[in-house]
């Protein structure tokens, strides 16, 4: 007998995720962080997990539930399981090693 016709596997995306490429993605769609950061959170001090994983799939390189999750925490630097505009602009200082904006008071 003829061996059955095989189809290809589908392609599988990776979802290897990494702050240098994040910060990459966010760089290519906002000019600044700060523009970014008004884009994830408005005029909030903070966001949580839901509207950053919403944020991350509009990104150029549209990022799944599972990449949102690794950055969040990746950036959630207390773990408190929200995201602080410091914590934001810190972690992606950090990664392009730029100095951070402090905040006074």
């Amino acid at each position: 007998p003829a061996p059955a016709p095989t189809t290809p596997a589908p392609a599988v995306r990776k979802i290897e995720i990494s702050l240098p490429k994040f910060e990459g993605y966010v760089s290519e769609r906002y000019p600044t962080h700060q523009a970014a950061w008004v884009a994830l959170a408005g005029q909030h001090g903070t966001v949580g997990f839901n509207r950053f994983e919403a944020f991350a799939k509009g990104l150029v390189e549209h990022l799944n539930s599972t990449q949102s999750w690794w950055v969040f925490s990746e950036l959630d630097k207390n773990q408190d399981l929200t995201l602080r505009d410091v914590e934001f602009y810190e972690r992606l200082a950090q990664t392009t090693h730029l100095e951070p904006l402090l905040r006074l008071g």
